[in-house]
């Protein structure tokens, strides 16, 4: 198939254009495969190649593959997603070293160290999912298994009637506060948030047990 030289473009309904060879600066680049001219591309009604994501994202891509400007911060993580998709490993190799992307990467490389941290977040997710609690406030309660007082120690000042989802966890691998840290990292893409920083104890001086207030939006 012949691709002309300038390339109109149906981005997710926004419509770019830009040159053929700004789409196959990058040779090894899955992009640049898209328009070789050996595989047939899907157009609109009017002619234009469409690409099946999000315009406003995708410009950021081709400004990239124009002048190698990077995204501004709020755009750096939707953008990096693109880039892993179209198999721009340039731009995701520029990314990872700074901003957001930066961060985001050392932050799973430092979860990955969590021994036990899906399970830890799957309690929570099966909890909610179990108890078919949709919004409003709950509590969770993280159970040092390592400890030998926990079975008889219970948190106290929880009101009477609220969700508790009970997290357990083994001390001598994991750091609590690390754990808490990362899991509300993710607890927030599901729109469950930390309330307050007020934790609950036992009573007594025994550390096996905290819990925090919680809620679901």
């Amino acid at each position: 198939m012949e691709v002309p030289e300038v390339i109109d473009l149906n981005v997710g309904g926004r419509h770019l254009t830009t040159s053929l060879s700004t789409l196959r600066k990058y040779p090894d680049s899955r992009l640049a495969a898209m328009f070789s001219g050996r595989y047939p591309i899907t157009k609109d009604k009017d002619g234009r190649f469409f690409i099946d994501v999000d315009g406003d994202t995708f410009l950021h891509i081709l400004n990239f593959l124009r002048f190698q400007t990077l995204p501004p911060p709020e755009a750096a993580l939707a953008v990096q997603n693109y880039a892993e998709h179209f198999g721009l490993r340039e731009l995701c190799n520029r990314q990872q070293e700074w901003g957001p992307v930066f961060v985001k990467s050392l932050k799973e490389k430092w979860k990955g160290k969590i021994d036990g941290y899906e399970s830890c977040l799957r309690q929570v997710r099966d909890g909610l999912l179990t108890c078919n609690f949709d919004n409003g406030y709950f509590y969770i309660q993280f159970s040092d298994l390592s400890k030998h007082m926990f079975s008889r120690c219970n948190v106290a000042g929880i009101s009477h009637g609220h969700l508790v989802i009970s997290v357990t966890f083994y001390s001598s691998k994991t750091l609590r506060s690390t754990l808490i840290r990362f899991l509300n990292d993710d607890l927030r893409r599901i729109n469950v948030f930390l309330e307050g920083e007020e934790a609950y104890r036992p009573e007594s001086s025994c550390e096996c047990r905290v819990a925090f207030r919680y809620i679901l939006r």
